[in-house]
């Protein structure tokens, strides 16, 4: 399980490494959401040709370029001039050494580079472009920021753009990846053994890997081993989130404890940290950090207000925050359990069953829906609090092709299914955004995975 169900990636690497050497010099870009094993798939493709790593993450700009030169010495003999001090200056003398030879320059954290030395990012994008067809230089790039991945080499006008010859996307693996995984370990696992397995590692092949390793297959196994909040699995998502948050962490996991916990809006969480204004910790969270994801129900009207909502990214966050973070005093004292799984993942089961509807070609679209809340005002008392009579949608999909749409709940089990709030909803929908549309409903538990 090295690297399970990366193969067809790893073929794309090593195509692009093969033809730096007898033919020119290539840009391969490994991107993707964070903590996906980019740059453990690079260094497995590459493990057989001596390569130059480079990374912007973590260190300050001179400490890294020292590594560096160290680094290039001793893989490829090169030895860097003593006065060179800047990364510029750098990879000027790693492409002037391919004009005779064969090279491979990994750069990882790239987008570290664009945050904190732009110049660089354009001197490079400038280099390469007169250099790359006299040279024999293997550029690979790893990138996680897909807004700075854009906005360096998709975009019309960006400093690398038409320049990559290999875009290889890593993602976490799939439900159908999951699955194949889990039952090459554990043949009579059950959907709560899936559904656990996601939730504890979001889908990277190397949490994944850390799992079986110790022996854990099952949702008891897997959910003891991250709560525990000893084992290595643990650790690094802890490490991630104090690396990636820094100084100001304390309101950064606050708010995510907010969300974990289900209060998902803008307004019920200002109301909760005292008043305090977050517009600018959820863009930062969203756009820089990609640990939160804004939410729109489907289907959403132009003029609505007060529907979008916030959920985490990863799910293997959000179990860190409910057992390693939020009520700690109740966990230490051991009065309460930190959650319930997995009727505190609704989310995250209902995100499975959206993953497995968007790879069936009968559906054209798929997503959730939930009532516009009312917007609190600066002298409100209290937060608004959901009726129980009021209920999400929470799968909206679309039959390609036809005017019927599926819309169904999702339940951790079919015994704590409560009808009347469902199809509550459902007339709304039926009365309002999908009149004149034939309406397929439906309740989806585990069993249905």
């Amino acid at each position: 399980m090295e690297y399970i169900f990366r193969e067809n990636e790893i073929t794309l690497v090593q195509r692009q490494q093969w033809l730096a050497e007898t033919s020119r010099s290539r840009l391969t870009l490994i991107y993707g959401p964070r903590r996906c094993g980019k740059s453990e798939l690079a260094a497995g493709a590459l493990s057989k040709v001596p390569y130059v790593y480079v990374t912007a993450g973590g260190k300050v700009p001179t400490l890294a370029i020292d590594e560096a030169k160290r680094h290039c010495y001793q893989r490829v003999g090169i030895e860097m001039p003593e006065s060179l001090s800047t990364i510029s200056g750098f990879f000027d003398v790693i492409i002037g050494e391919s004009w005779t030879k064969p090279l491979v320059l990994v750069l990882d954290e790239f987008q570290e580079y664009w945050k904190t030395d732009k110049e660089f990012c354009l001197h490079l994008a400038k280099k390469w472009k007169a250099e790359k067809a006299k040279t024999n230089l293997n550029l690979v790039i790893i990138c996680s920021n897909q807004e700075i991945i854009d906005e360096l080499f998709f975009k019309q006008g960006a400093p690398l753009a038409n320049q990559v010859d290999e875009a290889v996307e890593i993602k976490p693996l799939t439900i159908t990846e999951l699955k194949d995984a889990l039952r090459s370990v554990n043949l009579s696992y059950t959907p709560i053994d899936l559904l656990a397995l996601y939730c504890t590692t979001g889908g990277r092949p190397g949490a994944v890997r850390h799992l079986f390793y110790k022996g854990a297959f099952t949702a008891e196994a897997m959910l003891e081993l991250f709560c525990s909040g000893k084992d290595d699995i643990t650790h690094r998502t802890e490490t991630y989130l104090y690396q990636v948050l820094g100084k100001n962490s304390d309101t950064y996991l606050s708010i995510l404890q907010l969300i974990a916990s289900g209060v998902r809006t803008q307004a019920e969480m200002e109301f909760r940290l005292g008043g305090m204004i977050i517009g600018g910790h959820l863009a930062k969270m969203e756009n820089e950090y990609e640990l939160i994801r804004k939410m729109r129900p489907t289907p959403c009207e132009a003029d609505s207000r007060g529907v979008v909502r916030y959920e985490i990214s990863d799910p293997s966050v959000k179990l860190w925050i409910l057992s390693n973070y939020a009520n700690r005093a109740a966990r230490f004292t051991k009065e309460e359990p930190a959650f319930s799984f997995p009727d505190d993942f609704r989310t995250e089961l209902r995100d499975l069953f959206l993953a497995r509807l968007e790879t069936e070609e009968s559906i054209a679209s798929a997503g959730t829906w939930w009532r516009p809340v009312a917007r609190l005002h600066k002298r409100a008392q209290a937060a608004p609090v959901k009726s129980p009579e009021e209920r999400d949608v929470d799968i909206v999909a679309q039959i390609r092709g036809s005017k019927t749409v599926i819309l169904a709940a999702v339940e951790p089990s079919a015994d704590k299914f409560k009808k009347e709030p469902f199809l509550k909803a459902v007339e709304l929908l039926r009365n309002g955004s999908l009149k004149g549309k034939t309406l397929d409903v439906r309740l989806f538990t585990p069993d249905d995975l």
